[in-house]
């Protein structure tokens, strides 16, 4: 399977509208008690250097590149290229399993879902352009894509490309995944994301954060858009994700078990990193940046919140509410990641009379704060440079 590859400009994505929140509103909202509820066409592979060719990837089958050898294989491979009971650094369902014990990955949506497999087409791409693999990860949500950072060097593959991947299948999501340089680390960016809400089971929308752990991403950031619960946030404002509630109705570590049978009972006291969450709030504060912090409450959509349920949610101690990011947290956490979880602030309610909203709406506010949202993910990239 070719795929060509095209130029690409990885310079500044351009300039935003300018972020002029009055200090005394910041130190409100910086001074709160956040445990407190309160008051109510498929593209192959481009880089951004050198001439235009293509890239030859080996396929098993026709159409799937080839799990194979190499740093694709995650610590579990085999040398047969046949996937282990632990895929990657996924442990495989037993129910997943075949009659004769292997780990074979069943998805439903008709995806082979092999974690190597997509690693390794990554990692053959990542060699073909001279490019360190990545030990860290950033995931963008809606109208977020403009604010990866410029890299050096950097090269960008659609979803489409990599074996096993869904496709993205919502407005404001590129549907691609950036692997670049930034300070002589490799960084993955995923720009656009999966959805339970699209009809993908769980274990398609996380499917990406297994990849990145078999790459060998040991830190993640995790950014989306959400609406505002608490009556201090403004549309614009970047919230800290410090705990989140869960009410998806669903887990995406449901029927996971580790190699001796052993279900994903994983600690979540500490899912979010609070060293770094410090880093960010510090700077935020030497620089101006509308950054908060709170509680994110998860709920399964795609329809939005009721008056009733807005008050519910903020009564039980969240600050904004969102559709994603709490599913990859949580299996990334599970796989030994340090994670960190940013929302931007979209929309926000009168909890006694909503207003209508609409996704036109979150992806201009998103797509607005893209530049003060750029320079905290350059921030957590030098954060994590330093440790």
């Amino acid at each position: 399977m070719g795929a060509e590859v095209r130029r690409r400009d990885v310079t500044d994505p351009g300039e935003g509208f300018g972020w002029n929140v009055k200090a005394a509103k910041r130190a409100e909202v910086r001074g709160r008690d956040v445990t407190n509820p309160g008051c109510m066409e498929s593209r192959g592979p481009r880089r951004s250097q050198g001439d235009a060719r293509s890239l030859e990837f080996p396929v098993a089958g026709g159409d799937r590149a080839e799990a194979g050898g190499g740093a694709g294989n995650g610590p579990w491979g085999r040398e047969d290229g046949r996937e282990s009971e632990r895929v990657g650094y996924m442990f495989v369902p037993l129910a997943m399993r075949d009659k004769d014990g292997e780990g074979k990955r069943k998805m439903k949506s008709g995806h082979d879902g092999s974690t190597e497999a997509a690693a390794g087409f990554l990692a053959s791409v990542l060699e073909g352009e001279r490019l360190p693999l990545p030990k860290k990860a950033v995931v963008l949500g809606s109208g977020q894509g403009e604010a990866v950072p410029a890299a050096a060097r950097a090269v960008e593959v659609a979803f489409e490309e990599i074996p096993g991947w869904p496709r993205a299948g919502v407005p404001g999501h590129a549907g691609t995944v950036l692997l670049g340089e930034y300070g002589e680390r490799g960084v993955l960016f995923q720009k656009g994301r999966l959805h339970y809400y699209e009809g993908l089971a769980m274990d398609e929308v996380a499917f990406p954060v297994r990849v990145m752990a078999s790459l060998g991403v040991r830190r993640l950031l995790l950014c989306n858009a959400a609406g505002a619960l608490n009556p201090a946030f403004e549309r614009g404002f970047l919230m800290l994700v410090r705990d989140h509630v869960n009410l998806m109705g669903v887990n995406p570590l449901r029927g996971v078990r580790d190699a001796a049978g052993t279900p994903a009972f994983v600690d979540l006291s500490d899912l979010y990193d609070a060293g770094c969450g410090d880093f960010l709030l510090g700077k935020a504060q030497a620089e101006g940046w509308p950054l908060v912090e709170g509680v994110l409450v998860a709920v399964s959509g795609p329809s939005y919140e009721t008056g009733a349920e807005l008050r519910f949610l903020r009564l039980i101690g969240g600050d904004a509410v969102s559709m994603s990011l709490v599913p990859e947290a949580l299996y990334a956490r599970y796989l030994g990641m340090k994670v960190n979880g940013v929302s931007v602030i979209t929309n926000t309610w009168d909890l006694r009379r909503p207003q209508p909203v609409s996704h036109e709406e979150v992806l201009r506010t998103a797509s607005m704060s893209a530049p003060v949202l750029r320079s905290l993910i350059q921030s957590w990239l030098e954060y994590e440079t330093s440790t």
